[in-house]
């Protein structure tokens, strides 16, 4: 399975953020994000995140109004709300670089973390 081809010692240390990172890297076309109540990225990864610019280290503390075009930033911004309402949201929407294609965003409702720290919402 997925921890074989990873490395099984490298999972089994990973603490669960660590593991969202892990198989987010190895999964082409997928950025993980995970956003605070002020939509400003907490965490990016993924192995879409490192083939685009602004890469991950770029957005993390930016919100998504600052990084997406208003026709992008719109509809996401609202996904992420509903998200930090305790609602799921699936949404269609156009490539960020390339308007001629399609992409599937999820953005989902996340608990607490086990130290209390919150992380509201997660773009998978």
């Amino acid at each position: 399975m997925a921890a074989n081809r990873l490395g099984s010692e490298r999972w089994a240390e990973a603490s669960v953020d660590g593991r969202y990172r892990i198989l987010a890297e190895q999964l082409p076309g997928v950025l993980l994000a995970a956003f605070d109540h002020e939509l400003r990225f907490e965490l990016v990864t993924g192995a879409a995140a490192h083939a685009r610019a602004p890469g991950a280290e770029e957005l993390v503390g930016r919100t998504v109004l600052e990084v997406f075009p208003p026709e992008l930033a719109g509809p996401l911004a609202d996904g992420c709300r509903a998200a930090l309402a305790g609602e799921r949201r699936s949404l269609e929407l156009p490539g960020w670089r390339d308007p001629a294609s399609v992409c599937a965003v999820e953005v989902v409702p996340l608990r607490p973390g086990r130290r209390g720290r919150r992380r509201p919402g997660l773009l998978p």
